[in-house]
């Protein structure tokens, strides 16, 4: 368990519901289900929240070390539980169900903050953190030094030349026909024509397409009534957008229209959400 402070530091502390508190973050690392949670207290703003939210991906991707062994390095699936939508979303409620059922659990302590479950009925011991095995020392490979080759020069020997007696020659036998001397003809060099590389077809790049359109006017009619807007897309595809004082609206696409949740613009002031809904319909007009 983790405690995420201002600056995005996570401090390990004791386990215990005793730590849901309403000013802060706290981080499970759940190693035996795969999964890491993120329980945000309700008076936690919107980068305090962001700022844990990282952090608990961080862990997510690169687990806890301990020692020299590294915990959570197998687990895929991060859950993000908002205390002010507890008892107002089915979802939050069915996942905060989980996790209070995980921390109320019995224990045993195994570690600097760390515990391990017991099974129902059965005593189990705790598990030991898994050593890591002591790398094999690398034996150095001696090389041999290459060996000198002495190479004997060959003895050279003079060559005798036999003298031959060429008797004279008469003068029929100096008579001999020289050779004609042919020019050739110079040949003309025939150019052939340059050859035509054919170029690569350039990838076509993605067409907006209707849906694309109708997201971006949720996020311009918001953006006409708030300065900081935070749009984030979860694992699911729906996207939810939130500001300093909380969140705005989630949404997902279905066909070419867009859903909004039951608690989109629930936590805004009435004339800013009918301002907003204006907005995106004068907006989505432009498509018909």
């Amino acid at each position: 368990m983790f405690n995420v402070e201002e600056g995005g530091v996570s401090t390990p502390i004791k386990w215990g519901k005793e730590n849901l508190i309403s000013d802060s973050s706290i981080i499970v690392l759940d190693e035996g289900n795969l999964k890491l949670w993120l329980w945000h207290g309700k008076r936690q703003n919107l980068v305090s929240r962001r700022v844990a939210l990282r952090q608990a991906e961080a862990l997510k991707g690169h687990g806890y070390q301990i020692g020299k062994s590294i915990l959570g390095r197998d687990i895929k699936q991060l859950i993000e539980i908002d205390e002010r939508k507890i008892g107002r979303d089915p979802e939050t409620d069915a996942v905060n169900e989980e996790f209070q059922k995980l921390l109320d659990r019995e224990y045993q302590e195994i570690g600097d903050n760390i515990i391990s479950f017991t099974l129902v009925g059965k005593e189990k011991p705790p598990e030991e953190i898994p050593k890591p095995t002591p790398a094999v020392p690398s034996v150095p490979i001696l090389k041999e030094k290459p060996k000198k080759v002495e190479i004997s020069e060959p003895e050279l020997k003079p060559v005798k030349t036999e003298e031959k007696i060429i008797s004279p020659a008469t003068e029929y036998e100096l008579k001999k026909e020289i050779p004609k001397t042919v020019i050739p003809e110079p040949k003309i060099p025939i150019e052939e024509p340059p050859k035509t590389v054919e170029k690569e077809p350039t990838p076509l790049k993605e067409i907006p397409t209707i849906s694309d359109a109708r997201i971006g006017f949720v996020l311009v009619s918001i953006l006409e009534e708030f300065n900081d807007v935070w749009a984030s897309k979860k694992d699911d595809g729906s996207i939810a957008v939130e500001i300093m004082d909380g969140p705005v609206c989630e949404f997902q696409i279905e066909g070419t229209g867009i859903k909004f949740s039951i608690n989109s613009f629930k936590g805004i002031d009435a004339q800013k959400k009918t301002a907003i809904q204006e907005r995106f319909v004068e907006l989505s007009k432009m498509l018909k």
